[in-house]
């Protein structure tokens, strides 16, 4: 009489925990991410406006259309690059960029 089959971490296994012959261990890569969120270009940058002000008053000359943003970088585990991308857009999207005030870009690079 043949075993009971379950389904552990993805993998099929029979009653006495032998793992089938098709399973495989899941492997990651670290992937580090480099964001930049910056102000819409149709915006204006109060906190950039107040740094190209101070350059002048420093006699720091030649320095127009300042605009601060953000530089983030994340460490990810995922399966593959498009993986890593597509968890680094989501959490862009939904959490670190405001999508109505600024913009994102981000690069993927393997650790």
């Amino acid at each position: 009489m043949g075993g009971r089959w379950t389904v552990e971490d993805g993998c099929a296994t029979s009653y006495d925990r032998q793992p089938s012959a098709d399973c495989r261990p899941t492997i990651f890569m670290k992937f580090k991410a480099e964001i930049v969120i910056m102000p819409h270009q149709e915006l204006l940058d109060p906190q950039g406006k107040a740094v190209s002000n101070s350059m002048k008053n420093l006699n720091i000359s030649g320095v127009e259309d300042i605009r601060i943003g953000k530089h983030l970088t994340l460490l990810i585990e995922a399966t593959s690059e498009a993986e890593a991308a597509s968890k680094v857009d989501m959490a862009c999207k939904k959490l670190l960029a405001n999508p109505i005030m600024e913009t994102y870009t981000f690069h993927l690079s393997e650790v």
